[in-house]
């Protein structure tokens, strides 16, 4: 399959990329390039520290403190820089509830309880000039377990004083990137979404796909957006950001899942089909807890990771059973565009473990080039499904044909046989006429042979000659007893052949045939601006119209004309009769089937 040949290059190349990417940046990276003009500098802190009231211990930029429970670490010492007056002192907050001191005056406070953070933010204070001896106190208290392992360290190693444009600097610096890249990805998923509800409202199939994949999309840019070092300095909602971190990741869970159920088949199918519905009512309870009982969603996110592993480990696992029973081209696909997930993943961690950086872009940008390639693999299932609808298209076609040829071979020789029976009754009662008709009857055929084996449409005006020929037969037979009048409008439109013929034929046979005086019948032709009418109107004997379809079924005729105006020029046949009155019979054209045929 020349796709996943291509996706093999593709992961190819983005590895390569990504490889000297990683290599530049480490050889261009500065040590904290941000003390230009002595307008942003980092406050380092000389002093001790003690955690829930314990022993006073150093503290060293080494020093690790532990989340793992709520804990309260008061830290005591003084600046090691003097901070001028009216600076900004700025500082990194990542759920934590935090009071300062200088000379036991409190100069800072955040959270107002121990229970519900205000967020994950940049909050900061002006100096009122603080030099090295001042004394420093410090409370801090992580309200969430396990969830930001390093908010303490965090806070002590990123206090900032100076101008807050050296801040948003560093900000765009240090993750503005990564926020790109989450846009990129947000906006690709929308265009997905887009792409879908338009196929949607054109009625296409097999669309589920890329809405699924447009939502997962849509929810990991959102996830990834939400930079806390950027987006803080730009959307004064702290919680509302938190809350739409918690849900993101949710939703990517969820959607993932749906997506993945796509290429499943079977039990796999619907058991990930449920495991995306059960994370999507897990969002619910996340919502419902937040808005009634005012739960932090934070609270919720050890289990919406044992969610999300779980989720992908039976994603991958069925995915791979599949693949081994089916060995479809796409799943194989789907399984190398996982691969640049990998090599984030691992850059990432290479970096963590080599401090050079504690950021995820690498799996930010490996994960833009999963949304990408899996845009790749929906534009070949789009162009595949088209290339099927076509053959299918085709077929159909083709039956229809089929179909044709089959009416034809029914009504030629039904048109055969009624005319050859009018000749054999003339035979009996006026020899002369007899031999006229069949005079008559034969430069007919030898004239109109191809319009009789004609299997597409026809002109109106040769399709009313074989009718008049037919009613001057037919007028032999009945004399006097017969009346046809023509009010022609219009002829410039075509229609199947045949098709007048045989309801004129049944208005003679069953209408005025039936009835002892005889009767008389009118085909007459109009236009309006969007369709062509042909009325076929006689004062006949009638019938029932409640039995009409019941003699559809029993006579092709009427049946066969209705479906071949409708597949051959979008034609619609309707039939008015009531009993002793007579039958109106009503073909109306549409004439943008007609465009072009003269």
């Amino acid at each position: 399959m020349k796709p996943v040949k291509a996706l093999y290059a593709i992961v190819a190349v983005m590895t390569f990329m990504l490889l000297c990417m990683a290599v530049n940046r480490q050889a261009e990276r500065e040590d904290f390039g941000y003390h230009s003009r002595n307008t942003f500098r980092n406050a380092a802190i000389v002093g001790e520290y003690r955690i829930d009231g314990g022993e006073w211990q150093p503290l060293t930029s080494d020093t690790e403190f532990s989340l793992e429970e709520n804990h309260t670490f008061s830290i005591r010492g003084h600046f090691a820089q003097e901070i001028e007056k009216n600076h900004l002192v700025m500082l990194r907050i990542t759920d934590l509830y935090v009071r300062m001191w200088i000379n036991q005056e409190e100069v800072f406070a955040f959270g107002s309880d121990r229970q519900h953070s205000e967020g994950n933010v940049w909050r900061s204070f002006t100096s009122g000039g603080i030099t090295p001896e001042d004394t420093l106190e410090i409370e801090l208290y992580n309200i969430y377990k396990h969830v930001h392992p390093e908010a303490v360290q965090q806070f002590l190693g990123r206090i900032f004083y100076g101008s807050a444009d050296g801040l948003y600097k560093m900000a765009f610096r240090e993750n503005g990137f990564s926020m790109v890249v989450g846009f990129s990805i947000l906006l690709l998923g929308a265009m997905e979404i887009i792409v879908w509800f338009i196929l949607l409202i054109m009625k296409q199939k097999n669309i589920s796909r890329i809405f699924f994949m447009g939502g997962f999309a849509v929810s990991s840019g959102i996830w990834f957006c939400i930079q806390f070092n950027i987006i803080s300095l730009l959307v004064p909602y702290p919680k509302m950001i938190g809350f739409a971190d918690v849900l993101s990741a949710s939703f990517m869970t969820a959607f993932f899942a749906m997506y993945v159920a796509t290429y499943l088949t079977g039990r796999r199918k619907q058991l990930v089909e449920l495991n995306g519905i059960l994370v999507l009512l897990y969002i619910c309870g996340i919502l419902a807890a937040t808005l009634h009982d005012g739960m932090d969603a934070y609270h919720t996110v050890s289990a919406g990771w044992v969610t999300a592993v779980l989720t992908l480990l039976i994603c991958m696992l069925f995915l791979n059973r599949e693949y081994r029973l089916y060995h479809s081209p796409m799943i194989k696909a789907f399984g190398i565009s996982m691969v640049p997930i990998v090599i984030g993943t691992l850059l990432d961690y290479f970096m963590y473990w080599s401090a050079v950086s504690n950021d995820t872009r690498w799996l930010r940008l490996c994960f833009l080039f999963f949304i990408i390639i899996q845009l790749i693999l929906l534009l070949e299932q789009l162009r595949d499904n088209e290339r099927k609808a076509r053959r299918i298209q085709q077929m159909e076609q083709e039956i229809a044909q089929n179909k044709i040829a089959m009416v034809l071979s029914q009504i030629q020789p039904h048109f055969l046989y009624n005319v050859l029976t009018s000749i054999s009754v003339l035979c009996d009662e006026d020899a002369q006429k007899a031999r006229q008709a069949i005079q008559e009857f034969s430069k007919y055929l030898r004239g109109n042979l191809n319009s009789l084996s004609a299997r597409g449409v026809i002109p109106f005006k040769q399709e009313l000659e074989h009718v008049k020929t037919y009613l001057a037969l037919e007028k032999m037979r009945f004399e006097d007893m017969l009346e046809v009048a023509y009010q022609i409008e219009t002829q410039h439109f075509w229609l199947p052949s045949l098709s007048l013929q045989i309801l004129v034929e049944n208005a003679v046979k069953h209408g005025i045939g039936k009835k002892e005086k005889g009767g008389r019948v009118i085909i007459r032709t109009t236009e309006t601006e969007k369709s062509y009418y042909i009325f076929i109107e006689d004062n006949g004997v009638g019938f029932d119209t409640a039995q009409l379809q019941e003699e559809e079924n029993k006579h092709v005729g009427i049946k066969n004309v209705r479906s071949r105006l409708e597949a051959q020029c979008g034609g619609v046949l309707e039939i008015d009769s009531k009993i002793e009155t007579g039958t109106l019979v009503t073909i109306r054209i549409p004439k943008e089937r007609n465009e072009g045929a003269f």
